[in-house]
């Protein structure tokens, strides 16, 4: 378990995403093809830096991440504010919601 009190929230948001992917082929397709990849989101104006991982089809959303992501996001803390949040992992023109 994660030292990082904000993990608390972050797991059960990942647990929803899988759900979701579990759900849907074509969700899962995606998954497969980003297997291994790590996507960085980090919320402006505030100290926080999200990591999105896919390993063996389940999305992970950590706090830390060791070595290169292959997408950096970088989202207004407004926006997030105003908007809410969708996560999107994207590849060739088709994303996991």
């Amino acid at each position: 378990m994660s030292a990082n009190p904000l993990q608390l929230l972050l797991d059960p948001l990942a647990a929803a995403f899988n759900r979701n992917v579990a759900q849907s082929g074509r969700a899962a397709q995606l998954a497969a093809q980003l297997d291994g990849r790590a996507l960085a989101l980090r919320l402006e104006g505030t100290p926080v830096t999200l990591f999105f991982k896919v390993s063996e089809g389940r999305i992970s959303i950590e706090t830390s991440h060791e070595g290169a992501t292959d997408a950096r996001v970088a989202v207004a803390r407004d926006f997030w504010l105003r908007q809410g949040y969708a996560i999107v992992f994207a590849t060739e023109g088709s994303a996991v919601l």
